[in-house]
């Protein structure tokens, strides 16, 4: 399997608060993520930097890998609670964090917030997991369109993160084929490129690292008002 990571501060910031991995694990397995830190230019960095850590943990041979990574997100969890509990000044730290374990045919994955995981085959590129947002509850239920949960004023508004009052993560596996491109981001590329812009890119290059590469300038041709992350992986 390929697989690379890139990420940038964007224009607008000084700091990068999103933070990225990508492992290559025995057998050939894979681990990938990204975290999007909130709460300031420590307190966010370091929360991402948490979540990021507490994934190094992960054992390719557990029998149960969607329940093992949430028992490690559960572990970054705790960590940036104690953090907050030990220093006042981290309060209101938290971050998103989407990451996922993929064999040769199989990606098994957790998430949390409004970082995504899509799938690219063939043409198509389908968002896996889904935001925990207002707008994105929203627009699930018919209410708004995808134009107006673009700009609806609450759209960089968590319904849950990791340090908030409850954990609460989804999880889900899905096949992987030849020719797939899973792909990571946070909200910084997401939110600033459209879907048919991604597609765009993703149908016209062929290398991964060039194709990462070239979504991100893009990100920064729209203004680049925000950290951006974004992981890749092919089988």
């Amino acid at each position: 399997m390929k697989t690379f990571a890139i990420t940038h501060p964007g224009l607008l910031r000084e700091d990068n608060e999103d933070r990225c991995l990508s492992v290559e694990l025995d057998g050939g397995s894979v681990l990938i993520a990204v975290a999007d830190g909130m709460g300031g230019e420590a307190g966010g960095g370091l929360a991402a930097q948490i979540a990021k850590d507490c994934l190094e943990d992960f054992d390719p041979y557990s029998p149960e890998p969607e329940a093992h990574l949430l028992s490690l997100m559960q572990n970054a969890h705790q960590e940036i609670l104690r953090q907050i509990h030990d220093t006042p000044y981290y309060q209101g730290m938290g971050t998103t964090l989407t990451a996922a374990f993929a064999t040769e045919n199989r990606v098994h994955w957790a998430h949390i917030g409004d970082s995504r995981l899509y799938l690219f085959s063939g043409t198509e590129l389908r968002q896996v997991t889904e935001d925990h947002t207002i707008p994105a509850l929203l627009l699930k239920d018919g209410e708004i369109t995808e134009a107006e949960a673009a700009i609806h004023p609450m759209r960089n508004i968590l319904l849950r993160f990791i340090g908030s009052k409850h954990l609460q993560v989804d999880t889900g596996s899905l096949d992987l084929r030849e020719g797939d491109l899973i792909l990571l981001s946070t909200d910084g590329f997401h939110a600033a490129v459209s879907v048919e812009t991604i597609v765009s890119i993703l149908s016209l290059e062929t290398d991964l690292e060039k194709r990462l590469e070239s979504l991100v300038r893009e990100a920064l041709k729209e203004g680049g008002q925000d950290n951006i992350a974004i992981v890749g992986l092919e089988p």
